[in-house]
């Protein structure tokens, strides 16, 4: 009976890697969903900063305005048409974010705080039809210098036509896509 007893290895067991594998496997499983959703996340804090900047400049006191400049004329805004504004960037969502914008001639609106926002004609690639889509770049820039850049396929410089003024009426037509 000794010599079966003196037959067995004594020591450390050898370990299983497999629970390293599965570990690995793991960690890349719930990075591969976590990265995406807090990629996303930032981008729509960022574009809910964006519409509260631009909330604050379009509430002016009495007596202040806006003025849109465009191809060297002027005119003011009024609040009903900044609100028609406000309303359609909200409903166009954030869009894809742009740090690099037209050269072109763009459709600038100053607010009385010292804030600007302004407009680009801009096309997408459709990724199903390949075809180009007509869209807008938006770039806002705060008081406080705080930039935010975007452009949205789901807003067009059509869609300005009943908001901006009449001053703009021909950097809009310009701008129309092709029929």
């Amino acid at each position: 009976m000794t010599d079966a007893y003196h037959k067995i290895k004594k020591g450390r067991p050898k370990w299983d890697k497999t629970i390293y594998i599965w570990g690995a496997v793991s960690i890349a499983i719930v990075a591969a969903i976590l990265i995406p959703i807090c990629l996303a996340w930032s981008h729509m804090y960022r574009f809910h900063g964006f519409l509260q900047n631009l909330a604050v400049s379009c509430d002016m006191e009495d007596g202040e305005y806006a003025v849109c400049y465009v191809d060297g004329k002027s005119a003011p805004i009024t609040h009903e048409k900044l609100g028609k504004l406000m309303e359609l960037l909200t409903d166009g969502g954030c869009g894809k974010k742009e740090n690099r914008l037209p050269k072109s001639d763009a459709c600038r609106i100053d607010f009385p705080n010292g804030s600007v926002l302004e407009f680009w004609r801009g096309e997408v690639k459709d990724s199903n039809t390949k075809e180009m889509i007509p869209s807008l770049y938006v770039c806002y820039t705060d008081a406080g210098g705080d930039r935010y850049s975007y452009l949205t396929h789901v807003i067009s410089v059509k869609d300005l036509r009943g908001i901006l003024p009449s001053a703009a009426d021909d950097w809009i037509r310009r701008n129309l896509p092709e029929q």
